[in-house]
This record gives structure tokens, sequence and C-alpha cells, in this order.
């Protein structure tokens, strides 16, 4: 018997202080795996692979681009000096990001190094090396494999949403988690729509109508119903 998909108006997105203990976390792993670099085989290459998802982690963060978007990064659209660098969205625009936050500067910093001594480790064994992320592998970041490490990170940081039986913090959920933060926070609907790159607003007001997590209804239905016991 097939699993019921999933409806897209149900996924869930998290709240500010869980998606911090994904970025605590992933700090934290990153520090623990430098700490152990000389003490394994394969010690640069985990050093490397903690250092890329952490630094993606906070991207998703400080910009709230799509997953397509993170894998398509190449070297050449980051500037490191000023944090900036550009995406392709929909429709092959080229558009003007910036890392905004202290933890995604401090992590692209910590990134590029990490991946100029990953590039030397591989050598000739890298593929498409003017993208910016790669597998363990030398290949590029393929999005079914930064899918899966979203959903290990958020298991491991102690956050456990799921819809249907099924754990589902994705890559999405950190994006619609990005939009109703700015929105609590008082950015407007406008701002919101450039930010995430929607070419209608109606497309911005579902991400922020249905970015309730499923597991805080009941909080908010208490604490706003007046009638609530």
């Amino acid at each position: 018997m097939k699993r019921p998909k999933i409806n897209r108006t149900l996924q869930i997105s998290l709240d500010s202080n869980e998606f911090s203990c994904m970025l605590t976390y992933a700090d934290f792993k990153y520090k623990k795996t430098q700490g152990h670099v000389s003490h394994y085989k394969n010690g640069l290459t985990d050093v490397y692979l903690s250092s890329r998802n952490r630094f993606i982690l906070h991207l998703f963060d400080s910009t709230n681009i799509r997953v397509s978007e993170m894998c398509g990064l190449k070297i050449s659209d980051l500037n490191l000096e000023s944090n900036e660098f550009y995406i392709r969205e929909k429709g092959n625009n080229n558009v003007l990001k910036y890392i905004v936050t202290k933890g995604g500067k401090e992590s692209a910093r910590d990134f590029f190094q990490d991946r100029t001594y990953f590039h030397e480790l591989k050598k000739n064994n890298l593929e498409n090396p003017e993208y910016l992320f790669h597998s363990r592998n030398g290949l590029p970041l393929q999005q079914r494999t930064l899918r899966s490490m979203v959903c290990s990170y958020a298991l491991a940081a102690g956050i456990k949403k799921s819809i249907l039986g099924r754990t589902h913090v994705s890559p999405h959920a950190l994006r619609r988690t990005g939009a109703r933060i700015l929105h609590d926070e008082g950015a407007s609907l406008e701002d919101i729509q450039v930010i995430l790159g929607h070419q209608s607003p109606a497309t911005t007001r579902i991400y922020l109508s249905h970015s309730v997590g499923v597991n805080n209804t009941r909080e908010i239905m208490k604490k706003n119903h007046p009638r609530a016991d």
C-alpha cells in the first residue's frame, strides 16, 4: 500500500529556537571534527564535510535561498570580502544575495580554507571544481544529499518533526522558517517576496499562512482563542 502524499500546505517549519539549535549543533560538530582531524585517516575530508554542512545551514539562515540555488553555486559567484554572492533564480536571472549573519560570515571564512585543503587532497579526483560544494567523493553536491544532510542535522539537534510518520525537516522547511521569522520580526510581505524570489505575492502569502509548525497549533490556539482553557 502506497504512503499518501504529503500536502504541500502541511509542510512544517521550525521556530526560531529550533533553527538556532540546528546552527549550534553544526558549529559544535565542526569544532569537534577539527579537534580530531589528526586522529582519523579521512580527517581532512571529514573536516571539509562538517565545514560545508555548517556553511550551508548558515547560508539558509542568512539568505533563504532554494535548494537548487544552493547546489548550483559556483566559486566565482561568491565575494568573500563583501560577503555577497550571486544566485541564478528561476528564469536564469542573476540575483545578488548577502550574508548578513555573524555565523554566516564566520562559517564562510572557515569553509573557504577547508575547501582549499580538500581540493589539494583530491587533486585530479575532483569533478567540476568550479562548483562551490562537493561530496566526499569529489562530485558536485546533489540536492538529494543536501536534503539528507538537513534532515540528519535536525535529528541530531533534537528536532523530531514529522507528518504522517515521516521526518520532514527539509531545506524547504528552513526556507519557510526564514520567511516566518522575517515576518514575525516586522518585515513586510513585499520585502519577503523579494528576498524569497517569488514572482507573485500570493506565493509568499502561502508560505506565511501555512508556516505554523504542526506541533505548535495547540499552543497557538490556547494562547489566542478567547474561550481556551
